[in-house]
C-alpha cells in the first residue's frame, strides 16, 4: 500500500502547478514517515521470520549496505561520524571545496521552478560546516537539490533559512544532533536522558530490529525534521543511536529547549571560568536553572511555542509543570556530556537570539524579558 500511495503521489505531482506540488510533496513525506513509524510498531509486538524482512543482529546491526551514499560537506567530528555510519558510498567534500557539478544536477530542468517543490531528486546533501559557511554552501547549490539539504548545526536558523526561502519540515531537513564525538575518529556517545524525551516519538522495545539495539531505557534526544528525517534516523538507529521524527511543531519545541541548553550552560560555565558541564549541574544548578527558565519563556513567545500545550505534541500539564520537565531534562542531558568544557560560540546564532529579544524590548520601551542573560552576555563578552 505504502509503495501504491508513494507511486501515485508522483505520477499526481507532475501534472499540477507548484502550489499543488507543495501539498503532495507534504503528504508524501507524511506517509514515508507513517510508513517508518507503522512498520518498527509492528515489530515492536511480533518478531517476524528472517526471510521476511531479511537477517535480525541479536546485537548492533551493521549499516545496511543498501544504504545510499550521501554528499556530506565537511568533515569534522560530526561530519566525519556520519561518514562512519554510512556504507562507504558518501561523498566527502571538504569545506574549502565546491562540490562537484556532476552530483548536483539531477536530469534536465534542473533549475526550473516547475522542478524546486518537488521530491527529493537526489540523496541527502548533509551540510556539517560551521553556521557561517552555510550561505556559501546553498547558493553554490541549484535549486533542483534545495530540497535535499540537511542541516545540523545548533543555534537558531530561523532568520537565515527564511532569507534562503527554506522552510524544515517542508523543503529542508533540520536536525538537531544530541549524540556527542568528542574528539574526530571516537565513536559517537548518545545523549540519552531516563525522564520523558518531550516530543512523542516511537522507540522500540525489541532489541533484535536492524536498525540496531534500541531498549526502553534508551531515550536520546536527538530529532529531525523534513524530506529526508526518515533517511537520517536509519543511518543513526543502525548504529545503535536514536533520533526522533518530529514534525514541525513539535521540531520546533525541541530546537527551542536545545537552544537553551547550549545558551544558557556554556553561558554559565564560562563565567565560571569555563568549567566543565558536568561541574555546573553539580554546583550550579539554581543558577543555570533560573538562567534557562528566563530563556525558555523569553524564547517561546518569540517563536510561538506553548509551554501549556495539552494536545500530546510534546508538553502536558500546567506551566510550571513543564517547566520543570525541561529543566529536568536539560540538567539530565548535561550528565551524559560532563566532561565536555565549556565555552562562547558562534555567539550571533546562539546567545545572539536572545541578545536580540533583549535589545529589540528596550527600544519599544519595555522590560527586557532576559535579565538575568543579559548581565552574564556583557560580562562574558568583555
Amino acid at each position: 500500500a505504502y509503495l501504491m500511495i508513494q507511486l501515485n503521489l508522483k505520477n499526481i505531482g507532475f501534472k499540477y502547478s507548484s502550489s499543488h506540488r507543495r501539498l503532495v510533496n507534504k503528504l508524501y513525506y507524511s506517509v514515508e514517515n507513517c510508513h517508518f513509524q507503522i512498520k518498527y510498531s509492528l515489530e515492536d509486538h511480533c518478531t517476524p521470520p528472517r526471510t521476511i524482512l531479511g537477517t535480525m543482529s541479536s546485537s548492533v546491526a551493521e549499516p545496511r549496505q543498501t544504504d545510499a551514499g550521501w554528499i556530506i560537506v565537511g568533515n569534522g567530528r560530526i561530519g566525519n561520524a556520519l561518514i562512519n555510519m554510512g556504507s562507504g558510498k558518501d561523498i566527502l567534500i571538504r569545506r574549502n571545496e565546491n562540490v562537484p557539478s556532476a552530483l548536483l544536477h539531477q536530469g534536465e530542468g534542473k533549475n526550473e521552478e516547475s522542478k524546486r517543490d518537488f521530491l527529493p531528486l537526489g540523496p541527502p546533501v548533509v551540510i556539517a560546516t560551521r553556521n557561517d559557511d552555510l550561505e556559501s554552501v546553498i547558493d553554490a547549490l541549484p535549486l533542483d537539490r534545495k530540497n535535499d539539504l540537511v542541516l545540523i548545526q545548533n543555534g537558531m536558523l530561523d532568520p537565515f533559512l527564511k532569507q534562503k526561502s527554506l522552510i524544515p519540515g517542508d523543503n529542508c531537513t533540520q536536525v538537531l544532533i544530541y549524540f556527542a564525538v568528542s574528539k574526530k575518529g571516537d565513536t559517537p556517545i548518545d545523549g540519552n536522558v531516563q525522564g520523558p524525551v518531550g516530543c512523542n516519538s516511537h522507540v522500540p522495545s525489541n532489541t533484535n530490529l536492524d536498525f540496531g539495539s534500541i531498549t526502553p531505557k534508551t531515550r536520546g534526544l536527538t530529532a529531525a525534521c523534513g524530506p529526508h528525517a526518515v533517511t537520517f534516523a536509519r543511518r543513526l538507529w543502525a548504529n545503535g543511536l536514536t533520533c526522533r521524527i518530529l514534525d514541525s511543531k513539535s521540531f520546533r519545541q525541541a530546537m527551542l529547549e536545545k537552544l537553551v541548553w547550549i545558551s544558557a550552560y556554556m553561558l554559565i560555565g564560562v563565567t565560571k571560568g569555563g568549567i566543565r558541564i558536568g561541574d555546573i549541574v553539580r554546583d550550579h544548578r539554581q543558577e543555570v536553572d533560573d538562567l534557562a527558565s528566563e530563556l525558555i519563556l523569553a524564547g517561546a513567545e518569540a517563536i510561538d511555542v506553548d509551554l501549556k500545550s495539552s494536545d500530546g505534541l510534546q508538553y502536558k500539564g500546567n506551566e510550571k509543570e513543564v517547566m520543570h520537565e525541561i529543566l529536568e531534562r536539560l540538567a539530565e542531558y548535561s550528565n551524559c556530556v560532563s566532561e565536555y568544557p565549556t565555552a562562547l560560540k558562534e555567539v550571533s546564532w546562539r546567545n545572539g537570539f536572545f541578545m536580540n529579544l533583549s535589545e529589540a524590548a528596550e527600544k519599544v520601551g519595555k522590560s527586557d524579558p532576559c535579565p538575568i542573560h543579559s548581565t552574564l552576555i556583557k560580562k562574558a563578552l568583555r
